[in-house]
């Protein structure tokens, strides 16, 4: 049996060694080879003072450790360290005081655990913890570490500030102190999620020390130690301007459309790299009759054209001409209607610069204009008409006028008159008929 029960403490982890008030060894187990990387063997121990094989205890002060145990008969635990042949060495030891039967302490058993690689990695991850509490402190966005509680354990310099408290102030507050109902309810369901491993991103309106209202656009990814929920890290962006621009940006453009829907031209937005029409207004809409033309290509709706049109205005309202008015006119091909288009770049909602197009209907313009042509071209021709019924006969009567003088013309004035009576004959009939003719 007892080799049994040396058996057992020889394949321990943990090294164990017996002592008597002298601080003789009475028992060592095998363990402690492997503490010493091979350097004492347990045989070489049995016998010996334990302060001759570590002579570096006593200058630790160790022996005062063995002392109090002896005099106070009570259990030690400690960590302490060692430099063992160049090699730092880290152990976690108990002391247990062994009594007789009068309750003197007569012996101590030490149980001694290395803990070598337990303290590298505790200062490895010392270190990493330093470093990157350095990066998160120096980030904007808020960084805020729950317990499985919810209860703020970490906030960093930019969370704290975001809010109005001092850091220390957020420790052991609850994230549900800062929101309101509705905000409570969007937080219960993401803890649930949470719990369940899942990380998670959303908005939620949070309270600042003073009232003030704010937006944090949170992402959320939860703390699992051991198959179990410890809480969650959290990065938390303030989008509160953020917010109010794009609602600013949403009610500005709300009001720029319902403008465009009171515009009785046909207006219209279209993307110019994919030409996919973006926006029409109700007027654009009712000439289409009411066709479902979002996201179309404008060539095709516009022109029935199977390509952009050879006439696209893009350049000259893009690139280094964007926020320029180009006007100019064309009949479409569709519907054979005029228009006068006026072209512009814009900035959509979106960030895109787009093309914004309206076109004013000119057709009856158009008409009324090459009526007017016509009209002119017939008064150019009534009036060639005309001076050639007017002058051709004052010619004439110039003409025998002039040869009267110069010889008795009786003759020739009877014909200067016939000439003139001509002429008096057109205009009458001119104011009469409206007709150019004698």
């Amino acid at each position: 049996m007892l080799e049994f029960h040396q058996l057992i403490l020889d394949n321990l982890n943990e090294v164990i060694h017996l002592v008597d008030e002298n601080m003789n060894i009475l028992f060592a187990n095998k363990s402690i080879e492997k503490l010493s990387r091979g350097k004492i063997k347990k045989e070489e121990m049995i016998g010996r003072n334990l302060y001759d094989i570590f002579p570096f205890l006593e200058e630790k002060g160790i022996n005062k450790e063995y002392e109090k145990v002896f005099s106070t008969g009570k259990i030690l635990k400690t960590e302490e360290w060692t430099q063992y042949h160049g090699e730092k060495i880290f152990t976690s030891t108990t002391k247990i005081p062994v009594k007789d039967e009068k309750g003197r302490v007569k012996q101590v058993i030490t149980i001694m655990r290395d803990i070598t690689d337990l303290k590298k990695t505790e200062e490895v991850l010392k270190e990493m913890v330093e470093k990157y509490s350095k990066i998160i402190e120096l980030a904007q966005e808020g960084i805020c570490i729950d317990d499985e509680n919810e209860i703020t354990v970490f906030v960093n310099d930019a969370f704290a500030k975001n809010l109005g408290y001092k850091k220390d102030e957020l420790i052991g507050k609850s994230i549900f102190d800062l929101v309101d109902e509705k905000g409570k309810k969007i937080l219960h369901q993401q803890i649930k999620n949470r719990k369940k491993g899942e990380s998670s991103r959303y908005e939620i309106t949070v309270y600042r020390k003073d009232e003030e209202p704010r937006i944090l656009l949170i992402s959320a990814t939860p703390l699992i130690v051991n198959g179990k929920y410890k809480g969650s890290i959290s990065v938390n962006l303030d989008i509160t301007e953020r917010k109010k621009m794009e609602e600013t940006i949403k009610m500005e453009r709300e009001q720029l459309l319902s403008i465009f829907e009171g515009i009785d031209e046909p207006i219209y937005v279209a993307d110019p790299k994919t030409y996919e029409i973006l926006y029409v207004n109700k007027a654009l809409k009712e000439l289409f009759g009411d066709k479902d033309i979002i996201g179309k290509k404008c060539y095709k709706i516009f022109q029935n054209l199977n390509e952009p049109c050879d006439f696209c205005t893009n350049d000259k309202i893009l690139g280094k001409n964007f926020g320029k008015t180009y006007a100019w006119e064309w009949q479409n091909l569709a519907n054979k209607r005029w228009y006068r288009c006026i072209d512009k770049g814009i900035k959509w909602p979106d960030g895109r610069e787009v093309r914004f197009e309206i076109a004013i209907d000119i057709t009856e313009r158009k008409k009324a204009e090459e009526k007017m042509k016509k009209l002119l071209e017939k008064e150019m021709e009534f009036k060639l008409r005309t001076s050639h019924y007017f002058f051709n006969p004052i010619c004439i009567a110039k003409g025998f006028l002039e040869l009267a003088k110069e010889e008795d013309g009786i003759d020739k004035i009877d014909k200067a008159l016939k000439a003139i009576d001509r002429i008096e004959k057109v205009v009458k009939n001119i104011i009469t008929k409206g007709e150019i003719k004698e």
